[in-house]
């Protein structure tokens, strides 16, 4: 309450009843003549809440009267010495909590857990910064993020606003839970510029045509883009060739033509690619396909699910003199297939592999040797 009272000097907090309270409009209309929170006591603790009833035009004609005359221009406030003293202590709680917003955003950015943020804070504290005192925990680390987020989607949503047209990309995958979830990215120019935003990650009922439609109009509303800006701007949408996602007759993106025949479907590129070596390896080299899928997932799972074995195909690499960066999206059996960079990667590197396979099946059996004749 601290930082509320300096920005808003009017609150009083009761104790008794938990609320805030308008001192001054408590005092000019008095208990019982007015309906209005601040005055029974407002337990809605929101910033919003207390900037709505500071331009309200009760609270500002409360303090016009008791000030025996009109509102002082903001101009005039800034420019009085008590005007510039409260300026002076908004910059200094503002740069208090600037370091704070900055760790947060630091947090959701590299993806570390919400209880770094604490920790953060103590090290800003042991470098000399000056910190407020108070948001010092996860929570208020999980509300930095959330105004962060609300800002930029902000943004986002004010250049989709002011766009000619937009197209957007959509694709699902399942978290660790195994629920669906569809992602998307939309696209649009800004001064002639494209550029592409991350807009959602969320759930839907479910993949079928119905629920994903569904899926992007409540995506889109909830956004604050209306229907109409939605509907008559969306020129185009790129997704996998899934039967729900190009089905012509009743896939998701008929029944996004529906409402705007102009609309043009991609089908992704990648997805494209991916199919046809499936095919094309299917009917020339069924067996050589079934053995290379066989041999890159048993590599995949072998190395992914053991920090030993990674560990010791990195020590051949380097015995070997073998450059290879291993990434995260490099385990990926999509990327395997689909980029030919990562293919080359894997046929250079492929001496490292084998030795280190070899030393681990050598391990592997003197280690039955030993336990059998235990």
């Amino acid at each position: 309450m601290e930082i509320t009272r300096v920005l808003h000097p009017w609150v009083y907090y009761d104790d008794d009843e938990d609320a805030m309270i308008c001192t001054k409009c408590a005092k000019f209309y008095g208990a019982g003549t007015l309906q209005n929170s601040f005055i029974s006591g407002c337990k809605n603790f929101k910033t919003s809440a207390l900037k709505d009833h500071e331009v309200s035009k009760s609270h500002i004609s409360a303090l016009a009267t008791l000030s025996n005359r009109e509102p002082a221009s903001s101009a005039a406030v800034a420019g009085s010495t008590a005007g510039k003293a409260l300026l002076a202590l908004k910059s200094a709680e503002r740069s208090r909590l600037e370091s704070m917003v900055r760790n947060a955003h630091y947090i959701a950015k590299m993806n570390r857990p919400l209880t770094d943020f604490t920790s953060l804070v103590v090290l800003d504290r042991a470098k000399g910064l000056d910190t407020a005192n108070t948001y010092k925990n996860n929570r208020a680390a999980l509300g930095f993020i959330e105004a962060i987020a609300a800002q930029e989607k902000s943004r986002i949503v004010q250049s989709v606003k002011e766009a000619p047209f937009f197209s957007f990309i959509m694709d699902g995958s399942s978290d660790l839970t195994g629920d669906e979830q569809e992602t998307i990215y939309i696209r649009f120019t800004k001064n002639g510029v494209p550029s592409m935003k991350f807009l959602s990650i969320d759930s839907p009922k479910s993949t079928c045509a119905a629920d994903l439609y569904d899926h992007v109009n409540h995506v889109f509303i909830n956004s604050q883009i209306d229907s109409e800006i939605f509907k008559g701007k969306m020129v185009g949408m790129g997704c996998d060739g899934a039967s729900n996602m190009l089905g012509s007759k009743s896939g998701l993106a008929s029944r996004l033509q529906s409402d705007n025949p102009e609309l043009v479907t991609v089908h992704c590129l990648c997805h494209r690619l991916e199919l046809a070596m499936k095919d094309v390896t299917k009917v020339h080299c069924k067996k050589l396909y079934d053995r290379v899928m066989t041999v890159m997932i048993g590599l995949h799972y072998f190395y992914k699910k053991s920090h030993k074995n990674k560990k010791g195909l990195q020590r051949a690499w380097d015995t070997l003199k073998i450059q290879v960066i291993l990434s995260a999206q490099g385990w990926q059996t999509e990327v395997i297939l689909s980029a030919q960079g990562w293919q080359t990667e894997v046929i250079l590197s492929a001496q490292g592999w084998q030795t280190e396979v070899q030393q681990a099946q050598i391990k592997s059996a003197i280690d039955i040797k030993y336990t059998s004749s235990d």
